[in-house]
């Protein structure tokens, strides 16, 4: 596992019984595809396509490649695996109040609750292949938090902050007591893709 996974705050054997899972659950690897060059949050990223099939249907998973400090490319675990801290039944289900998420986000305009004033929250949507449900993140307008999302969504959409393509982000956020049960802040940003770098990109200077 040490050898062909970079690890992040993961144990070997949370790798293991991913694994296991995925070879009880999925039908194998029909294919591979190499998409690009991704780098990100101060790092060499590749991104390779692997398809498996599940039930008659094909399913998509993202492993995403970064040399170790001797050169040798490992696949990064957390973002292979979409790592969420607590887990997303944790998080909706109101057991958890807090935690990291790997997500795809874009622009929203669903303002309701304690984030109803427009003129104080940017909006957004996010979802995640491991849950059906949609939830709502917002920021503090001018918020270093905001600021670091827009400049992810205009590197992606070519400086169009409103598209509505959405684009994957690591964030970390938290219920407001009066929110609804999809509705958080997001309180950082901690990478701009799946993969964690030094720091946290909300504190990057760019």
């Amino acid at each position: 596992v040490g050898a062909c996974f970079r690890l992040g705050a993961a144990k070997p054997a949370e790798v293991v019984d991913f694994l296991d899972g995925l070879r009880l659950n999925d039908s194998g690897v029909m294919r591979y595809e190499w998409l690009s060059s991704m780098d990100a949050n101060g790092l060499l990223l590749d991104g390779v396509l692997v398809e498996t099939t599940a039930n008659g249907l094909t399913k998509n998973r993202l492993a995403m490649l970064t040399p170790d400090e001797t050169g040798k490319w490992q696949v990064d675990f957390e973002a292979f695996a979409r790592v969420v801290r607590p887990s997303w039944d944790a998080l909706l289900g109101g057991k958890e109040v807090q935690g990291v998420v790997r997500v795809m986000i874009a622009r929203d305009s669903y303002f309701n609750g304690p984030f109803r004033e427009e003129d104080g929250w940017v909006c957004y949507g996010m979802a995640s292949p491991d849950t059906d449900a949609v939830i709502s993140g917002y920021c503090r307008r001018a918020s270093p938090q905001a600021v670091a999302l827009d400049r992810i969504l205009a590197k992606a959409h070519d400086g169009e902050l409103s598209a509505r393509r959405p684009v994957r982000a690591t964030l970390e956020i938290r219920r407001h007591e009066s929110g609804g049960a999809r509705q958080f802040e997001i309180t950082r940003v901690l990478a701009e893709d799946w993969v964690l770098g030094p720091g946290h990109y909300d504190q990057r200077a760019e």
